[in-house]
């Protein structure tokens, strides 16, 4: 059992089962760390299926025992990157990111899996542009969302870097999948004359200054409102927020989330400062969320970010720097004797931030410092994306206080797991990227994955409080012993939920086993975790999980 007890609320997880993937059939199955084998996955209530996807395989497991879990069918497919999957009445839709010519991303439309026959059954393939990072169907079927991100690449023929315009796909079936469809995609092109006057002073991000902002710009996460009116994307990188109206199928705003002021709470900046030293820094961090959420509270509208942070890094552009390489102005740091010292290794010296935030065009040197991503989770006013809670450095301290070995850690396939600790400080600390939401009774859960460690933050909200108010209540982490080498962990089947890049909460009368299940899909470890989730609340005396 995961997670400790409390007088009033008691909540803790039990590990039913872990189903390993392979990343690859050619020429037989192969298993293997940082494969991305299970990157999404999607659950079938009815047919007590999971639907997974990772690399370059489709698999569909058998969910109807949760304790066995077992691979029924899987398909694989030839340069492509299978980005995401999801449900929708009788109809399984996934998405490819094509890696021979990347303009011809795509999305397959099957039947759900028959378990008669033992097929997969394609009814449409369907081009949809540059990289389909998300799909998202409406309720109805009727209308798939599909976040164009649109990444760049580089093009090693012209030796530059090639940077497609992001968009917004709307896929409509007006008869239902089976029938025929129509595309629309939504541009970004109206707010390239916004950008300078409107968007920046909100914190919105230009980086590749080379292109215009709609091909910098890179659609990503999707999440919808109550009545489905009103869809959110997050532009990761751009560290901003877009809201569509699907009632004009209309990019009416885009929301810049700005910046988070490191010196009000600490961090450990650096990887090389001989373990965990939490700081206040001079120091900015960009939210750049990877998951976000729509959620009520007491009647109002919020969207909860998981607050990875990314960064624009190719051969033929890049934004990432060392601070220790950077030419830092007396606007940030009066004293050219007090600069030097901030700027060696074990302070924030290491620290990756980026070079398109915080230059002095007049002086060529930087006034400020912007690190990538906010090492924790916010809730923010859906309407303006006021900010209005932020996690602070709690996952990390949490981290440490619980599972100290798992501290800002790395995956080395050849290095022990304690060799690799506090190696990700001067990244991106914990990269939280993921979330997950459960109801019981007057208290909701937050599952929140922490990217590098493996780690998931549970936190609990009182729905009769007026404000937000996430307390932590545990820490589940899929590292069983920490004496060995990653490789020959995951070879012993001792690790899993590695880089939880999709967490999903089956409720109670969903789930095949009659309990509350927390499903993981663990990237970097290739598995799919189940997760019993054991509730007890002293003040709801039915409210038992």
């Amino acid at each position: 059992m995961i997670g400790p007890a409390d007088a009033a609320f008691n909540v803790s997880f039990d590990v039913l089962s872990t189903l390993y993937l392979p990343y690859t059939y050619v020429p037989t199955a192969q298993y293997a760390l940082e494969k991305d084998a299970a990157e999404q996955i999607a659950y079938d209530v009815t047919g007590k299926l999971l639907y997974s996807v990772g690399h370059t395989n489709i698999h569909v497991i058998d969910f109807a025992d949760v304790n066995n879990t077992r691979v029924l069918f899987k398909s694989s497919y030839a340069s492509v990157d299978v980005t995401d999957v999801e449900l929708c009445g009788n109809h399984v839709f996934v998405s490819f990111d094509n890696q021979t010519r990347r303009e011809d991303g795509y999305i397959n439309v099957y039947r759900l899996y028959n378990r008669q026959t033992g097929s997969l059954d394609l009814v449409h393939t369907i081009r949809v542009g540059v990289i389909p990072d998300m799909i998202l169907p409406l309720s109805d079927c009727r209308a798939l969302l599909v976040s164009i991100e649109a990444e760049p690449y580089d093009d090693d023929v012209t030796g530059t870097l090639v940077d497609n315009p992001g968009g917004v796909g709307i896929l409509k079936f007006p008869g239902g999948p089976e029938g025929t469809y129509t595309m629309n995609v939504l541009t970004f092109d109206k707010f390239n004359a916004r950008y300078t006057s409107d968007l920046k002073p909100q914190g919105v991000r230009h980086i590749n200054t080379h292109t215009l902002f709609s091909n910098d710009v890179e659609p990503e996460y999707i999440t919808l409102n109550s009545d489905q009116s009103i869809a959110y994307i997050g532009l990761q990188e751009n560290n901003a927020i877009a809201i569509v109206d699907l009632r004009t199928e209309t990019i009416v705003d885009i929301k810049g989330l700005g910046f988070k002021n490191w010196d009000a709470y600490t961090m450990d900046a650096s990887d090389k400062d001989h373990g965990m030293h939490m700081r206040h820094w001079k120091v900015k961090g960009m939210y750049q969320p990877d998951s976000i959420k729509f959620y009520q509270h007491r009647g109002v509208d919020y969207i909860i970010t998981a607050n990875e942070g990314d960064v624009k890094d190719y051969k033929y552009f890049t934004e990432e720097a060392r601070v220790k390489d950077l030419q830092l102005s007396d606007l940030y740091e009066r004293d050219p004797a007090t600069r030097h010292a901030v700027q060696t290794s074990a302070n924030l010296g290491r620290l990756k931030v980026s070079n398109a935030n915080g230059l002095n065009a007049s002086t060529n040197k930087y006034d400020e410092l912007y690190a990538f991503g906010a090492r924790s989770f916010s809730f923010r006013r859906a309407d303006t994306m006021e900010l209005v809670y932020d996690s602070g450095d709690e996952i990390a301290r949490k981290t440490a206080q619980m599972a100290p070995e798992l501290f800002n850690t790395d995956y080395g396939i050849a290095d022990t797991v304690t060799q690799t600790y506090d190696t990700r400080s001067d990244d991106k600390g914990p990269e939280t990227e993921s979330i997950a939401v459960g109801h019981f009774g007057h208290i909701t859960l937050l599952m929140i994955g922490n990217e590098r460690p493996g780690t998931i933050a549970v936190y609990s909200i009182d729905e009769r409080l007026s404000s937000i108010a996430p307390k932590f209540e545990t820490l589940i982490h899929g590292v069983t012993r920490l004496n060995d080498t990653w490789n020959n962990l995951y070879t012993a089947r001792a690790v899993s939920m590695l880089d939880p890049e999709d967490i999903k909460f089956v409720p109670a009368d969903q789930s095949p086993n009659g309990s509350p299940l927390l499903i993981v899909s663990g990237s970097i470890s290739g598995t799919i975790t189940v997760l019993k989730v054991n509730v007890r609340d002293d003040s709801q005396p039915g409210i038992v999980g």
